[in-house]
């Protein structure tokens, strides 16, 4: 579980498909919300995140609010470090994502931007699986892969076509056993759910044109 994850809203529906997930996630939930700065609107978006906080302390949630005006990705990626966020999860469109393909503007820009793990939510399905192609792999990758597989009950694939072990491998298998974590090696990319991986180049590109897998996005050294 993460202590601290930063759900960016923007008064849409499915911006809110990301709160049922996130909290399962989080020890405390962030909503953030990137206003316009006229005062009309700034109040509506505060009335707007003190409802759905609301709702969420209802059910035991710990909850904070954050409401700024300008750019979102730039505001939500200053608010991430700034509140020292450990993941931000995100649907893959919003009132906002009007760019082209399934991801979205809005969205594009946070995962490109963030220095922090993003996790874009698309699809609409439960994470069962999770599959971590270990060319992208990395220490970082697998430990978060395995806090959030934990608490949605995932089990996670690692993607290794060769037929000998490698020191990836091993590593990564090690990580995963020692925090109880199933899984198992798949040498062709399967029916995923979710795709781990470590840059925005290489496969996923592919992953970015995707509507019906999410996404997790953590840099080397995050």
């Amino acid at each position: 579980m993460f202590d601290r994850v930063l759900v960016p809203l923007d008064g849409s529906a499915l911006a809110e498909s990301a709160l049922k997930p996130a909290c399962s996630l989080a020890g405390e939930v962030v909503l953030f919300h990137a206003a316009a700065p006229s005062p009309s609107e700034r109040a509506e978006a505060a009335k707007y995140l003190a409802a759905v906080a609301g709702r969420l302390r209802r059910k035991g949630i710990r909850v904070e609010t954050r409401l700024q005006s300008g750019e979102p990705s730039r505001l939500l990626a200053r608010a991430a470090l700034k509140e020292r966020i450990d993941l931000v999860v995100l649907s893959g469109r919003g009132r906002g994502g009007g760019g082209k393909g399934p991801l979205g503007s809005v969205a594009e820009r946070i995962l490109r931007t963030s220095p922090l793990p993003v996790l874009l939510l698309r699809g609409g399905a439960k994470i069962r699986r999770v599959l971590v192609p270990l060319r992208q792999g990395c220490p970082g990758l697998i430990v978060t892969v395995a806090e959030l597989a934990r608490p949605l009950h995932a089990k996670v694939a690692l993607l290794h076509p060769g037929a000998r072990k490698d020191r990836r491998l091993v590593v990564a298998m090690d990580v995963l056993t020692r925090l109880g974590i199933p899984a198992r090696v798949c040498s062709r990319d399967g029916a995923a759910d979710l795709v781990a991986v470590t840059d925005l180049g290489g496969p996923a590109r592919r992953l970015l044109r995707d509507s019906g897998r999410s996404l997790l996005l953590v840099r080397r050294g995050a």
